[in-house]
């Protein structure tokens, strides 16, 4: 093995060993509703490293958050999500105004006509951008150490 091979397999196993420890360390800050996202993050073998990804798009929102936008129906007439309670169920009732129904307490009450609801946006929480920034000092010492294996073979 040349001298140029030793030190690519060394850099490579550096960076990959020092990936496979963040990709745990954000598995382990990723903020939890369903596991999904938690679940999608892996480090990815390339050529002289890893990549860090995250396959879930949940990823870039609780990392940066979102700004305030409108949320429509798709694939009704009527928006619905789920309260405390039950169910609510915004639907047109009339010309003037729409039937709000919590389907968990069985209230009704009619509201005004509306074309979509704003969503407030949320705040990032900077967990993956904090977790890659707290691991950065990590990979010098990984790499130290892969190199120093390299100096001790050819010092052999």
């Amino acid at each position: 093995m040349t001298l140029a091979q030793a030190l690519r397999q060394a850099i490579e196993r550096g960076v990959r060993r020092w990936a496979a420890r963040t990709a745990n360390e954000l598995r382990a800050a990723a903020p939890v509703a369903t596991g999904t996202l938690r679940r999608s993050i892996r480090a990815v073998p390339v050529p002289l490293g890893a990549r860090l990804v995250a396959g879930s798009a949940a990823a870039t929102y609780t990392n940066r958050g979102t700004r305030s936008h409108p949320i429509n129906p798709r694939r009704r007439r009527a928006l619905a999500w789920p309260t405390p309670t039950g169910m609510v169920i915004v639907g047109p009732r009339t010309v003037r105004g729409w039937l709000v129904a919590d389907l968990g307490t069985g209230r009704k009450g009619v509201r005004r006509a509306i074309n979509a609801v704003m969503h407030p946006g949320i705040r990032g929480t900077g967990w993956w951008t904090n977790t890659i920034r707290a691991a950065s000092g990590r990979l010098a010492t990984e790499l130290t150490t892969a190199l120093r294996a390299v100096r001790n073979m050819v010092r052999a």
